[in-house]
């Protein structure tokens, strides 16, 4: 099912808990597996996504977000899942494996040393988006990534801030979610492929 339009159709999923997200320390691009909940968290996201139609899946490289994807892909029928290292999560540097209050009081005037912008992280963000667009014109799409790249992702998209911990939603309130035909930064027109998307997003159940 793509979007009413024929637009391209992405439903964004963070991936599930680890013992990293239990324990509330920054992940970042350090590679660390699910726990068991965050496979029964897997488990109930494929549960709800196969409610629709779906004809592809790709993830982040990373673990995490691998398992909860092929965990995903079982209940949907879609596999092999493809990857991408745009969808990564955002790096914290010397952070991470830290919690945050810990990175604070190590470096209180500013991120620390090799963290990666934001801004940076959002760019390749898109690029990963954008490519699935050119690629795979008018399909569903279930991209499993992580936390602060999906919410750095919907402030750009959309503008507007977006919570820490988003739960499930589409882009403006309507069934098949956000077009994304908006313009980028003044006068300067979105990215052609921008055009063809429509997004929503699914959270799985964890925090932190």
């Amino acid at each position: 099912m793509s979007g009413r339009d024929g637009s391209t159709r992405i439903a964004l999923v963070r991936h599930g808990e680890t013992e990293w997200n239990r324990r509330r320390l920054l992940q970042g691009a350090t590679d660390i597996p699910l726990n068991d909940t965050g496979r029964s968290q897997a488990r109930q996201t494929g549960a709800v996504l196969a409610a629709e139609s779906w004809t592809a899946l790709v993830s982040s490289p990373l673990v995490r977000a691998r398992e909860t994807a092929e965990i995903i892909g079982a209940a949907l029928g879609l596999a092999p899942c493809r990857t991408d290292p745009d969808l990564i999560e955002r790096s914290y540097g010397a952070a991470e494996g830290l919690t945050r209050e810990h990175a604070h009081r190590e470096w209180p005037h500013g991120p620390a040393p090799g963290t990666e912008e934001i801004s940076a992280a959002v760019l390749r963000g898109r690029r990963a988006l954008r490519t699935l667009v050119e690629d795979l014109p008018g399909a569903s799409i279930v991209a499993v990534t992580h936390g602060a790249l999906v919410r750095g992702l919907l402030e750009s998209l959309l503008g507007e801030p977006v919570p820490p911990h988003p739960q499930r939603r589409d882009l403006r309130g309507a069934p098949h979610g956000r077009r994304l035909d908006r313009r980028e930064r003044g006068d300067r027109p979105a990215h052609p492929a921008c055009r063809r998307l429509t997004m929503s997003l699914i959270q799985t159940a964890h925090v932190g």
